[in-house]
């Protein structure tokens, strides 16, 4: 977990904000904590600022990489083409997966939002994939790979074998991302 130090958490009334109102506060913070992600693209980071990135609506998608990838230490790609190895795994059956129930929530006794989904579930691999999987890449998809914009990497804190027909993977209970 990296922690940024925040200067002021913005205020909702008891009420959770819309994602417009979420995108403001980001804006108006001078910076973000990141939760659970390992790595947060800095291109994401900007296109959160400015609106671009809607995490209630757009189509964000999970992508299980392997142990080659580089998504893990480049932060500054503007795409999902341009990593230089996104080892996206290779086993028969495999397919990147849209997130579901996304919802940017308000947490007001720790003073920051969430963003949230529903727990993602790789189901139908055949274990062969050439190498065990590293982690997993969130993205905004928008038609292929080279239009779509990585927003987190989230490392695993082991490999998953090869041979692994399901992988399930639980988001952590305080969200993805935070920002407070």
């Amino acid at each position: 977990m990296r922690i940024i130090k925040l200067t002021q958490a913005p205020k909702w009334n008891g009420k959770a904000p819309t994602a417009a109102e979420f995108l403001r506060a980001l804006r108006s913070q001078s910076y973000m904590m990141e939760f659970c992600a390992s790595l947060v693209n800095n291109y994401a980071k900007g296109k959160l600022w400015d609106g671009t990135i809607d995490l209630n609506t757009n189509d964000i998608r999970a992508v299980l990489c392997m142990t080659n990838t580089t998504c893990d230490t480049e932060a500054n790609v503007q795409n999902t083409g341009a990593f230089t190895t996104l080892d996206r795994c290779d086993a028969t059956g495999y397919a990147d997966v849209a997130l579901a129930d996304e919802a940017v929530n308000i947490d007001e006794g720790n003073n920051r939002a969430e963003f949230d989904a529903t727990d993602v579930s790789f189901t139908g691999l055949s274990g062969n994939a050439t190498r065990a999987i590293q982690g997993v890449l969130l993205h905004k998809f928008d038609t292929n790979d080279a239009g779509s914009l990585p927003i987190v990497f989230v490392d695993f804190a082991s490999d998953i074998p090869t041979t692994a027909t399901q992988i399930d993977i639980p988001w952590d209970a305080q969200g993805i991302l935070q920002a407070a």
